[in-house]
């Protein structure tokens, strides 16, 4: 190596020493953070701000510029991390429902069903003729069964259907008033899984009916002899033989609708062992129907039921009948084996 690059050895050694210096300092607040975590710190060394103080003249070891301390692991201080905000909650609209016609106590008050129940003649002078309890049961599009009842107490009758398909429970429930003209619906629920789904409102005194899903019912005309389907069954059987063609308000959870019915004839239905004559009566509405199937020799109680409302098709054929707790149709041994 010449001589004149030798001289400048010095030189470039001082220079990269001074870069070294310039990248450290850049460097060193990152590296502070990422030491201190783990209890090392580097800070300015005491010795060397103590050697700042001395007199000049004092010949003393020189103190280093910085140094690493460790800290005892109880001086730490883990940061908190920051709690989520939950978000925000956006209330739900609430539903708001259409008053219900409030009902009288005495419906409010029936006993729960039961075909065993000891029921008082004189609380039935509304309807000598007629049973004051009814339970039916039904095959349901011949899947699934269904039990139906009817109760009537003084002037007040209740009717009520359950079903169980898979995992879902139904019952469909109509209570009213029993008039001189016949049943005078207050309410009509239908229920899946114990939860209210859709609901009938009868305001007679207002003569407006409310019907279709909980909180979003529609409004329409109410007119007098009007019923939901159930409810119906009920009205032509208390009519008996005098049953002649006419029209009537139907209404169901999604529409209403003026249904002329024709007395069509006599048929004969075999429920099981028994041949049972029955007047059929039927309704339509364009494409929606309705018939039903009224047994004579049982107070024209509904042994079959069909109904097509435009979405759904129903149709419930009875195997059993109790009539005052007394049976006067029986399923076959085969049909009761399947619903146990």
């Amino acid at each position: 190596m010449s001589k004149p690059w030798k001289a400048l050895i010095p030189y470039l050694f001082i220079s990269a020493l001074l870069h070294s210096a310039v990248i450290f300092a850049e460097l060193l607040p990152a590296l502070m953070q990422q030491l201190h975590p783990l209890g090392i710190t580097i800070s300015p060394s005491k010795k060397h701000l103590q050697a700042q103080q001395w007199a000049e003249g004092e010949a003393r070891t020189p103190a280093p510029f910085l140094e690493i301390v460790l800290l005892p692991r109880e001086t730490l201080k883990k940061k908190a991390t920051p709690k989520k905000k939950p978000p925000h909650a956006v209330p739900a609209p609430k539903l708001i429902a259409p008053e219900r016609t409030p009902l009288p106590p005495s419906v409010a008050h029936l006993p729960p069903f039961s075909a065993q129940a000891e029921l008082e003649t004189d609380e039935h002078k509304a309807l000598p003729t007629f049973p004051a309890h009814v339970e039916i049961d039904y095959v349901v599009m011949g899947l699934m069964a269904a039990k139906h009842f009817w109760r009537s107490q003084g002037k007040y009758y209740q009717i009520r259907t359950e079903a169980h398909f898979g995992q879902r429970n139904y019952q469909l429930s109509s209570h009213g008033e029993i008039t001189a003209q016949g049943l005078r619906p207050y309410q009509f629920v239908e229920q899946r899984n114990q939860r209210e789904y859709y609901r009938i409102d009868f305001d007679w005194p207002t003569q407006r009916v409310h019907y279709g899903a909980v909180g979003k019912q529609q409004d329409a005309a109410l007119h007098p002899g009007a019923q939901d389907i159930f409810s119906a069954a009920y009205q032509f059987a208390l009519r008996g033989n005098a049953l002649e063609n006419f029209t009537m308000q139907v209404v169901t959870v999604r529409n209403s609708y003026q249904v002329p019915f024709i007395l069509e004839g006599e048929t004969v239905l075999q429920l099981g062992p028994e041949a049972v004559s029955a007047l059929v009566l039927s309704g339509h509405h364009g494409r929606r129907y309705f018939k039903f199937f009224l047994a004579p020799q049982w107070h024209n109680i509904p042994i079959r039921v069909l109904f097509d409302d435009g979405v759904r098709t129903v149709d419930l054929l009875a195997t059993d009948v109790r009539i005052n707790g007394q049976a006067v149709l029986t399923a076959p041994d085969y049909l009761n084996s399947q619903d146990k």
